[in-house]
């Protein structure tokens, strides 16, 4: 495995070079934000005050950060940004394939079929796509522990060994959600959609199993109280920008689409993959020769069902204005998709073909030469399409060019006050008016103002200070690009002096200034209590979940 991990990385590793993603920016700041906060001496962060223009965006409260402190311990040992980067997706894939061997082995009950099963998976075109393609690393941690997720729900379903499955289910998906909220709300949706199938296919309800559900719920709960209250807490009395919904009337990803990218198995795209796509034919081909049992039914309506939905045959439209719009691209499910079709390419493999461990070398090495293949396909054609900054002033904008080491700081907003950073994703409702004039980092009074300087701006853990000069000779109020959340969140001093935190209507941060021309303002954002008991819960809760699964596993319960 630790094999397989360089091999899929290498390829990435040995350029030097972060290539042109859609998220790669935003996931950029939020990696820096965590790697400074560790070198500060803190594991956690709320708000950026290291990234993001350092103007107090809570992205550390909406979005999860506890995978980065990996990467940033990584980062600590290399020092060199890109290799940390490749060296943490190494890691990410290491742990993706552990973890899917153990959900195989609890699925299949056979160490070769689960070693094939964790192998397709993690080296599947839709894992690709989200490490590189996208360099969404929240996704892409999240990936890790579906399967996890899935066999709990199997075990569950299976009436036995259902504690297990209880506490698989609740481990997987409090996981998932500690690296992406999204994933973890897209696989409570398709296991109570599978579920549903379950029982109109099997014909067969249960008491027992929705009990076994509603306790899996009740744990997830107390394991994530941590991300799920101060969120709820937010998004309700403080009001926040949600990420920008998409007009499903517009959604365009038609069967074909999936077909013929598939086939392609390119990384660019979200994708089956030549081998899903080819599972799927085969799959189809047995059930029409042979009756198959159960098992494999439900899974191939899952996959059918998940299918159908994924694409704009499913009426996506209609739930524009709902709550499901929050997953914004349909093809997400592929998530769910993706591990199913493995568990199928597993069940046809075994049952066709066989499994001797000749085969299964070949296999693998199948798998492997195809993965690398595609890989060094989309570097070849990103350094044909994109090219390295000029010079340092075109990083002010670092979307599309490639990012090396030389590079990699002067991509970064912390260290380029003119950086065209300009994200809406989190910042407060009220502050979305004035937004463009704090992230071009203006400081206002009255009539007069004028943009920040770099040697007036210093930067710490949750705080930042300002040190301005040149200020008009008059006094009055003073508006500083630092955006308030709740005041009573933050400690605010003002040359020396402790003073009340003041915000105006828009949540910008206002002091009242003396008619000298110099003051010295430091903000400070302070974890409320509540939240670190909240923490506490959820560090107990978890690691109790851990800890009871491995006393089950060995009682062999």
């Amino acid at each position: 495995m630790i094999l397989l991990s360089f091999l899929y990385v290498y390829s990435f590793y040995r350029t030097g070079t972060l290539f042109v993603a859609s998220d790669r920016i935003f996931h950029l700041e939020r990696m820096e934000e965590v790697y400074q906060s560790l070198k500060s001496g803190h594991l956690i962060n709320q708000i950026s005050t290291y990234s993001a223009k350092s103007v107090g965006i809570a992205v550390g409260r909406f979005y999860p950060s506890v995978n980065l402190v990996i990467y940033s311990l990584i980062r600590l040992i290399l020092q060199n940004p890109i290799q940390s980067i490749y060296v943490f997706i190494f890691t990410e894939t290491l742990l993706g394939l552990v973890i899917a061997f153990y959900a195989g082995n609890v699925f299949f009950n056979n160490k070769k079929l689960a070693y094939l099963f964790a192998i397709q998976l993690r080296l599947s075109t839709y894992v690709m796509h989200n490490d590189f393609s996208r360099f969404d690393i929240g996704e892409s941690w999240s990936l890790i522990f579906v399967p996890l997720s899935l066999v709990g729900f199997y075990l569950i379903l299976k009436e036995k060994r259902t504690i297990r499955g209880i506490l698989l289910l609740s481990l997987g998906v409090s996981l998932e959600l500690y690296s992406h909220i999204l994933t973890a709300f897209i696989t409570v949706l398709c296991i109570i959609i599978m579920y549903f199938i379950y029982i109109l296919l099997v014909n067969k309800f249960n008491l027992k199993k929705l009990i076994s559900f509603f306790i899996s719920s009740l744990i997830i709960i107390i394991n994530t109280v941590i991300v799920t209250v101060p969120l709820l807490e937010y998004y309700l009395k403080v009001g926040v920008v949600e990420p920008e919904k998409i007009q499903w009337d517009m959604y365009d990803f038609s069967f074909v689409k999936i077909f013929n990218t598939s086939l392609e198995n390119s990384i660019s795209s979200p994708n089956l993959g030549v081998i899903g796509i080819v599972t799927i034919i085969l799959i189809m081909i047995i059930m029409g020769k042979q009756i198959i049992d159960v098992k494999v039914k439900l899974l191939t309506t899952y996959i059918i069902f998940f299918l159908v939905m994924v694409t704009n045959l499913f009426p996506w439209m209609l739930l524009t204005d709902t709550p499901i719009n929050i997953i914004q691209y349909p093809w997400r499910l592929m998530a769910i998709i993706i591990p199913l079709i493995s568990v199928m390419f597993v069940y046809v493999i075994d049952k066709k073909i066989g499994l001797e461990y000749k085969r299964l070398v070949m296999i693998i090495i199948f798998n492997i030469i195809i993965s690398l293949g595609t890989q060094n396909i989309f570097i070849e054609n990103a350094y044909k399409t994109t090219t390295y900054a000029p010079s340092t002033s075109y990083l002010r904008s670092p979307w599309g060019y490639l990012i090396d080491s030389k590079d990699y700081n002067e991509s970064l907003s912390r260290n380029n006050l003119d950086n065209s950073y300009g994200y809406h994703d989190y910042i407060p409702k009220k502050s979305e008016g004035v937004i463009k004039n704090i992230y071009n980092l203006e400081v206002i009074q009255e009539s007069w103002k004028r943009k920040l300087r770099e040697n007036e701006i210093k930067r710490s853990y949750h705080k930042v200070t300002y040190d301005l000069s040149n200020l008009p000779k008059k006094s009055g109020e003073m508006k500083l690009p630092f955006i308030i959340y709740r005041n009573s969140d933050y400690r605010l001093f003002v040359n020396n002096h402790r003073v009340k935190v003041e915000s105006d209507k828009n949540g910008q941060l206002v002091i009242n200034k003396d008619n000298k021309s110099r003051v010295k303002v430091e903000i400070e954002y302070l974890v409320p209590t509540f939240h670190k008991i909240l923490l506490a819960v959820s560090i107990i809760s978890v690691l109790f979940n851990i800890i009871v699964l491995f006393i089950i596993k060995f009682w062999n319960i």
